[in-house]
């Protein structure tokens, strides 16, 4: 199993003794959802690193940052006068087409980031940023793996070891197996002797009593649920290169219907108690799954 927990920081200096910082996180997440963070001087990048976060990670909640900082003189600002322009102009056209009265202000304007960008902003050069930065993404992406294959290996135990639990439980399930269809006879013939006395036609008890070992019997839940269990072991132990969360979680839900039906089932005190813990380990484990990728 791989995590969709992941974590990764990486600090770079060019011959020009700039320092880029790079930092990629994951959280889970159904789908994959990537937030990138950056100066507007690496903006005509962020094309290039969406599509390599793209390719390279396949589910989770990313969030990609990169810093940067110089030894440079970045300290005096100058305005994009161009840019301002044509923000103010546009929303003017929208104050106009919505019918608003307030006035378009300063505090409306300074949403835009890229309006005011350093004097040297010209003089960085974008594609020489681009050949450093290529070789650093994939030692990036190297340690981001590793941590959610370390985190990834950690669940998996925890999850099998739960999962073995419940294998438990069902063996000690289905040695109550026997003891649940004789009560439901002894109840059936007394229920019989009550009504009927010495009348009882013993061919009657034992169709009614076949009718209603077909509606009470767990033993093919158990059969199921057994299936299901080394169904979820097999796929679990498979190389870390496959998404198996979602498989998984389906098992789980499998499982957790059949439980659910043994339970309903049910009339035994020890067995009550083994469905319980059966369902408190399966619903663990779809909480933990949530965060495989």
């Amino acid at each position: 199993m791989i995590s969709m927990t992941g974590y990764s920081y990486k600090e770079l200096v060019t011959s020009s003794q700039e320092l880029i910082t790079l930092e990629l996180k994951s959280l889970n997440s159904r789908y994959l959802d990537i937030n990138i963070t950056m100066p507007p001087i690496f903006s005509s990048l962020e094309f290039m690193l969406r599509k390599f976060l793209e390719q390279n990670i396949k589910r989770g909640k990313v969030e990609f940052k990169i810093n940067f900082c110089s030894k440079k003189d970045y300290s005096s600002l100058e305005v994009d006068e161009v840019k301002l322009s044509e923000y103010y102009r546009a929303l003017n056209e929208i104050k106009k087409c919505c019918k608003i009265r307030q006035r378009v202000g300063l505090s409306h304007l300074l949403v835009f980031e890229d309006i005011i960008r350093p004097k040297n902003f010209s003089n960085i050069d974008c594609t020489k940023l681009e050949e450093l930065l290529k070789p650093a993404l994939g030692e990036l992406l190297k340690d981001f793996n590793k941590t959610k294959f370390e985190e990834g290996e950690r669940t998996t135990k925890d999850i099998l070891l739960k999962v073995d639990q419940i294998k438990l439980a069902l063996d000690k399930i289905s040695s109550y197996s026997d003891k649940i269809e004789e009560r439901i006879k002894t109840n059936l013939v007394s229920r019989f002797n009550e009504l009927l006395g010495e009348q009882v036609d013993m061919q009657r008890v034992y169709s009614e009593l076949s009718v209603a070992l077909a509606k009470s019997t767990i033993n093919e839940e158990i059969q199921r649920l057994d299936g299901h269990i080394k169904q979820f072991k097999i796929i679990a132990s498979e190389s870390n290169d496959k998404m198996v969360g979602k498989p998984l979680d389906f098992l789980a839900q499998e499982m957790n219907r059949e439980i659910n039906t043994i339970g309903s089932k049910n009339f035994i005190g020890e067995v009550a108690l083994l469905v319980v813990n059966v369902k408190d380990n399966i619903e663990q484990i779809r909480e933990q799954l949530r965060n495989v990728e």
